[in-house]
Order: structure tokens, then C-alpha cells, then sequence
């Protein structure tokens, strides 16, 4: 809106300038009517900038629960507020922050803490009171199936295993495990790499933007030799008219890519997890690597 609005005040400054030429004889009527076109254009393009913004604002006022007609969010230039700078790398330690990655983490410990109360129930507790027999762990539970007993001699007991369905459920328990580790590791695997993503598309907007604000500068320059040429008479009002196009779209090309970089720095911030910074209290483990690579070993030892 701001690029618009100042072209709107160029073209209605050329507008009157080739009304003045037009007046005194120098200028012919074809080039004033060039000059209104590109006026009329531009405003349109301007008054389309406004409508999206202000469809813009109301979608806000919704997302905060505001009428829409009572919410406002004052014009501020994306040139006014500079953006942070990309980081030179991914830190596993920024990783683990993100929400998916802490909830996948958890179901594993979950699932982990699953197995030793399927192993648990192998092993029913039973308390030796003497010669006197028996008791479960709880008195109601005294003569369910997995409290049952065969006395050996006066004083030791043994389970009785109810068909094998203790053995199955450890199993399961196994495969859960199994099944939450996979889920891990696929979501600290989407996690870098959406965080790589992120940073390759940041820094390429970085570069993008050196590169638009050469092409506005240049433009700016054909843009003046032509309207030196123009009143010189060494060229017509079209290829000032051209010139004007050309700085023009420049300029919007820089605040779409100076967008753009915005956009891929909410991004990043979102891959990390909420923060550039690293979290001021992070996990006994430093990375989702090496958690995975802990986790894998841990498996390994507990086939």
C-alpha cells in the first residue's frame, strides 16, 4: 500500500505535468491520456491493496474474538521492522521445544513404562506369612485366577500362569513400545527436516532481497534517464510510461520478497518450536539424534 500510494502521487504529478504540456502545445493528447491510464490503474491496483487489507484486519478481529468493525490495526511499512537475522544452523536443542516432538517423547516413555507392568503381571505379588499360606496384594484380589497358588513345601509358592495371556499382553506391550519409538523417530526426522527447509528458504529470501533492492535502484535510474530524455524530446512519453512500469513493478517485487522473508522467518521460528533461542531448561538428553540413538540401544538391550 505504501508503494501504491506513492506511485499514485507520481502518476498524478505526470498526469498534470502533460496537462500543462498538452495546454502549451508541447506535449500531444495521446501522451496526457497515457498519463491518465497509468493514474487510473494504479489507483485501482491501490484500492484492491486496501480491500485485502482490510479483509485481512477482519479475519484477525475473528481470530481474537473482536467485532470487526471495533478493531484496528494501525499501517506499519514492512521496511519499518527489521527482520531477525538467520541463524547459522539448526540446534538439535532448539528441536526439542516443538509440541510434536515433546508429545511423541512422552507416549514413548509411556509405552516403555507399559512393558514393566506387563512383566509385572508375570509375577503376581505374594506375601509368605509362615506356614499359614498366602495372600495376594490386595485381599479382594485373594481368589482371583492370578492369585492362585500351588504350595510346594510349607511356606514357598509359585504363580500359575492363566494360559499364556500374561506372556501376550508383554508382548503387546513390546509392540506398542516399538510403535511409539517408530512415531519418534519420524517426528524428530519431520522436525529437521522441516527445520532445514525453513532455513534454506530464509536464507534464499535473504539473498532474493539484496537482489530486489538492486533492481529497484536500477530501475530507478532507466526510469530518470527517461523522463530526462522525454523532456529533452529525444524519446516519446511511451518509453517514459514503460520506465515508470518497470520502477514500479520493481518496487512491488521488493516488498513481496521482503514478505516472503517474513513469512519464511515465522516459519523457521515455528520449525524450532516456538523460539530462535535455546530453551533455558532443556532435557537430560541434548538432542532428538541422540535420544534416538539412546532409545535404540535401549531396545536393543531390553530384547
Amino acid at each position: 500500500m505504501e508503494v501504491l500510494h506513492h506511485t499514485v502521487d507520481l502518476r498524478l504529478q505526470a498526469a498534470h505535468l502533460q496537462e500543462k504540456r498538452l495546454d502549451a502545445g508541447m506535449a500531444s493528447k495521446l501522451d496526457y491520456e497515457r498519463a491518465e491510464v497509468e493514474l487510473d490503474n494504479t489507483e485501482a491496483d491501490l484500492n484492491d491493496a486496501i480491500r485485502q487489507r482490510a479483509e485481512m484486519e477482519n479475519a484477525l478481529a475473528a481470530l481474537c474474538g473482536r467485532a470487526a468493525s471495533d478493531f484496528r490495526i494501525p499501517g506499519n511499512p514492512l521496511g519499518n521492522i527489521p527482520p531477525p537475522a538467520a541463524p547459522a544452523g539448526v540446534p538439535s536443542s532448539l528441536l526439542i521445544q516443538r509440541p510434536d516432538l515433546i508429545e511423541a517423547e512422552r507416549r514413548l516413555a509411556a509405552a516403555k513404562e507399559g512393558i514393566g507392568a506387563a512383566r509385572a503381571d508375570l509375577f503376581p505379588t505374594v506375601n509368605i506369612q509362615g506356614n499359614l499360606g498366602y495372600e495376594s496384594a490386595q485381599f479382594d484380589q485373594l481368589f482371583e485366577d492370578r492369585s492362585h497358588i500351588w504350595s510346594i513345601t510349607a511356606g514357598v509358592s509359585v504363580p500359575i500362569f492363566e494360559g499364556g495371556r500374561n506372556a501376550a499382553n508383554l508382548k503387546a506391550a513390546k509392540a506398542r513400545r516399538d510403535e511409539a519409538f517408530a512415531a519418534y523417530q519420524q517426528t524428530a526426522v519431520t522436525a529437521f527436516k522441516e527445520a532445514e527447509n525453513a532455513l534454506i528458504d530464509l536464507r534464499q529470501r535473504i539473498s532474493q532481497t539484496d537482489a530486489r533492492e538492486h533492481a529497484v535502484a536500477n530501475s530507478k535510474l532507466v526510469l530518470e534517464g527517461s523522463e530526462k530524455r522525454y523532456l529533452e524530446g529525444a524519446v516519446n512519453y511511451f518509453e517514459v510510461i514503460d520506465a515508470e512500469r518497470l520502477f514500479l513493478n520493481a518496487q512491488l517485487s521488493r516488498v513481496q520478497t521482503m514478505n516472503a522473508r517474513y513469512a519464511a522467518t515465522v516459519d523457521l521460528v515455528r520449525a524450532f518450536g516456538g523460539a530462535f533461542a535455546r530453551p533455558e531448561h532443556p532435557p537430560s538428553v541434548s538432542s532428538p539424534a541422540m535420544r534416538m540413538t539412546h532409545k535404540t540401544k535401549s531396545m536393543k538391550s531390553q530384547q
